[in-house]
Formats: structure tokens, sequence, C-alpha cells
């Protein structure tokens, strides 16, 4: 599932850590505007988010 949200710059500059955090345990994707434009895109890293029960299973797995 892909949360799509869009902010502005400013908004992204001042609140980075949080949005960071997201990005991070959520797997959100933010759209940073300019001017109402889109500029850039803020989002996970291909193939690095894996929601919790799934990380936790994937070590265990890899237990000896």
């Amino acid at each position: 599932m892909c949360m799509l949200t869009v902010i502005s710059s400013t908004e992204a500059a001042r609140h980075l850590g949080d949005y960071l955090a997201r990005i991070k345990y959520k797997g959100e994707t933010f759209i940073l505007t300019r001017n109402d434009q889109p500029l850039a895109q803020l989002s996970p890293v291909a193939g690095t988010y894996t929601r919790r029960g799934e990380s936790f299973a994937m070590r265990w797995r890899l237990c000896p």
C-alpha cells in the first residue's frame, strides 16, 4: 500500500524528521511542491520498507 501526501517544500523543511519517520515506519511517499507545482518526491528506497511483522518473520527464518 502506497500512501501519497502532497506537502509544500517549506512544510517539509520545517518537519523533515517527522516526514522521514513516516517514510521509515509507514512507507509513506510525499510529493513536495513549490508555488503549487510538483518539485520532488520523498519516498522509501525500493525494497527497504517492510512492516514490523514481516521484518520479524524474515529475521526469525534466518536464525540458526
